[in-house]
């Protein structure tokens, strides 16, 4: 027969097993973000059409923020949970001294705010290089379809990782 404290154990295992591995998709993000720099970054060099692909950049940059903005949100809800666990069980453990630390407190949302501001300006970025293309070559009417479209995507990256501690404190 299964005891609640081993059940317990094995709860707590697989909460701080799910934080690893939302911590260490952090690290993934960020690998595929420089990734799509990257090779949009060449594609926009090109002399060709091909310079055109860079047009999806920012639509690749609004998913990236969407996975990223929910990863982030698992995360704090399992360090609330554990949070709650510690006050349970009277125990003083890292996520208490994490809430409790006025360093670590005066940082909170870092992650999330480093990766919204990388995002927002290679997207303004992908968006001002094609938008000048179309102009330059008179395509005035796509540029405007353009400008929409990729200024939609704009919106939704920072409402996918615009909920941090740092928005809130500026509303």
């Amino acid at each position: 027969m299964i005891t609640a404290e081993h059940y317990a154990s094995k709860d707590i295992d697989a909460v701080l097993a799910e934080k690893r591995d939302k911590l260490n998709a952090r690290l993934q993000i960020w690998s595929l973000l420089l990734a799509l720099i990257s090779g949009f970054g060449i594609a926009s060099v090109q002399s060709s059409n091909v310079s055109y692909v860079v047009v999806l950049y920012p639509l690749l940059a609004a998913c990236l923020a969407q996975f990223a903005g929910h990863s982030e949100s698992v995360l704090d809800q399992i360090k609330a949970y554990l949070l709650q666990v510690e006050a349970r069980s009277e125990y003083q453990g890292y996520e208490t001294y994490n809430k409790t630390n006025k360093l670590k407190t005066a940082s909170s949302g870092g992650h999330k705010r480093a990766l919204l501001t990388a995002l927002l300006i290679t997207e303004l970025l992908a968006t001002a290089v094609v938008v000048s293309r179309l102009i330059e070559m008179q395509f005035l009417l796509v540029a405007g379809i353009v400008l929409l479209v990729e200024s939609i995507a704009v919106i939704a990256t920072v409402r996918f990782l615009g909920e941090t501690k740092w928005t809130k404190q500026r509303k």
